[in-house]
């Protein structure tokens, strides 16, 4: 949810069924749930800070900047599991 809607304002706009849907197209596991939970929570913060739009840009980079990191790992252990498994089969 951190790179789309970072704000409780943001997640009040879009409502539960539409955070649902974009949670599911994300593959995330129990989005009607998690959908439901982050609206009633949102639905509880009506206080917006000095600082809050700049916050949420800077929560959504670094948010994008995490998933592209663990993208480069998970294939990096593609590549040692692969380099590994060429070893050991020409022994």
């Amino acid at each position: 949810m951190l790179t789309g809607y970072q704000t409780p304002a943001a997640l009040r706009r879009l409502g539960v069924k539409r955070l649902a849907t974009w949670l599911r197209n994300r593959s995330v596991r129990g989005a009607d749930q998690l959908a439901e939970t982050a609206i009633e929570a949102a639905d509880r913060q009506h206080t917006s800070l000095p600082g809050e739009k700049l916050t949420a840009q800077m929560v959504h980079t670094l948010a994008k900047e995490v998933m592209a990191l663990n993208q480069q790992v998970a294939e990096l252990d593609k590549l040692i599991e692969a380099h590994f498994a060429t070893i050991s089969t020409s022994k």
